[in-house]
């Protein structure tokens, strides 16, 4: 039986790149820092002679992580298609929930972080989703990022 989330992963291309974005420009947390190469792992994801760089970072007021990883050997990630849409099939982006969107909006906007727009508001006659703020942005390796404010 499920009894809750533990953590999201998510693949970069760059995992110091990744840790600072998360860590100096989001305010998520570090965890744990580590290299896994062993044979079990391997064998847990399917590919012999895995190494990945991990990262486990912790998200403010919740008992769920982040955890990044960096695949290192026997190959490098693919990239995200530079096509790709919110609408793509998989999972399409992690979502922070922020008590004021407009100032964490202007506060990365300020440090060039590429937004799709600036936060919009869920019409007041939505019966389920009303007065719900949100906006997308990039990581730097352009996965789909949300910030989302829900009013109580």
């Amino acid at each position: 039986m499920i009894t809750g989330l533990h953590h999201g992963n998510l693949v970069v291309s760059d995992l110091d790149r990744a840790k600072k974005f998360y860590t100096e420009v989001l305010g998520l947390h570090t965890v744990l820092e580590t290299e896994i190469d062993e044979p079990e792992f391997d064998r847990g994801v399917g590919i012999p002679g895995t190494k990945v760089r991990a990262l486990f970072l912790a998200i403010p007021n919740s008992p769920t992580q982040i955890e990044i990883f960096q695949y290192v050997a026997p190959h490098k990630s693919k990239p995200r298609p530079a096509d790709a849409l919110p609408s793509d099939i998989g999972f399409g982006h992690l979502a922070f929930l922020v008590d004021d969107i407009d100032a964490v909006h202007r506060r990365l906007a300020e440090n060039k972080v590429p937004f799709v727009s600036s936060p919009v508001r869920i019409s007041d006659t939505h019966k389920d989703c009303a007065g719900i703020r949100f906006c997308y942005l990039s990581d730097p390796d352009g996965t789909i990022v949300e910030l989302i404010y829900i009013p109580r």
